[in-house]
């Protein structure tokens, strides 16, 4: 049996339930979505960057303004962004 057809324990699916939040489960299905995309990723990851600089744009605008925990992770995206850029361009 292929590996393709084999699903861990942890899948965004096994979390559905419909009596969850509305926002709990649009969450869950953006999750979904997410290994979708990256399963079909044959793109070269500078694109990938790209994107996900302009989903982390909105947060670096917002920096100052967050919680304490949202500064931390925004930083560390930022942070986490320019290392993969330098490292790309290797």
């Amino acid at each position: 049996m292929s590996d393709e057809f084999v699903f861990g324990d942890s899948e965004p699916e096994d979390a559905w339930h419909p009596d969850d939040p509305i926002p709990i489960l649009a969450d869950n299905l953006l999750r979904r979505l997410d290994i979708l995309d990256h399963a079909q990723r044959p793109r070269r990851y500078a694109e990938l960057l790209d994107v996900i600089e302009q989903r982390l744009r909105p947060w670096r605008e917002r920096q100052g303004s967050l919680s304490p925990r949202a500064e931390v992770r925004v930083a560390q995206l930022i942070e986490d962004l320019a290392f993969l850029r330098d490292r790309d361009e290797d």
